[in-house]
């Protein structure tokens, strides 16, 4: 730890105490904070090394939350991205949830709206709210049969 600034690293693992963060939304929030890069640089990797901070990890318990709250594939998609997750991670924490997104978009339309719809007007609500919360198409129309 020779090599760390102190400041930059406490300022790190303050951050991380509030929640589990992408390497991206911690170099980010770092560099607001008016940090050198090179410091932030230097504690981010020592932070990888001893497994403080992990994009795999990450993206598995952020997915399971998401998913939890009644979110779709899609938004939790996109969300990841912006955190700057790499694809393949993402798509690892995404396949956890393969056999359970039919059933997911079903309860959450179930939940918020109760019976189906009883007219266009209405149905064309809900299948907005669904593709907000992030639900394909096929799992959106599944919630109408």
């Amino acid at each position: 730890m020779e090599n760390i600034d102190e400041s930059v690293y406490q300022r790190a693992i303050l951050i991380l105490g509030y929640r589990d963060h992408s390497v991206q939304e911690l170099r980010r929030k770092l560099l607001t904070k008016g940090f050198d890069e090179e410091a932030i640089e230097a504690v981010l990797v020592y932070l990888l090394s001893k497994k403080y901070l992990d994009d795999d990890n990450f993206s598995q318990q952020y997915c399971q939350y998401r998913f939890e709250k009644g979110y779709g594939r899609l938004k939790i998609r996109y969300e990841l991205q912006q955190r700057g997750v790499a694809v393949p991670l993402i798509q690892s924490a995404l396949q956890n949830y393969a056999d359970e997104w039919y059933t997911s978009a079903q309860k959450v339309h179930q939940q918020r709206f109760g019976d189906k719809p009883k007219n266009q007007q209405q149905k064309n609500k809900q299948i907005r709210f669904l593709q907000n919360r992030g639900f394909e198409w096929e799992e959106i129309n599944a919630c109408f049969r």
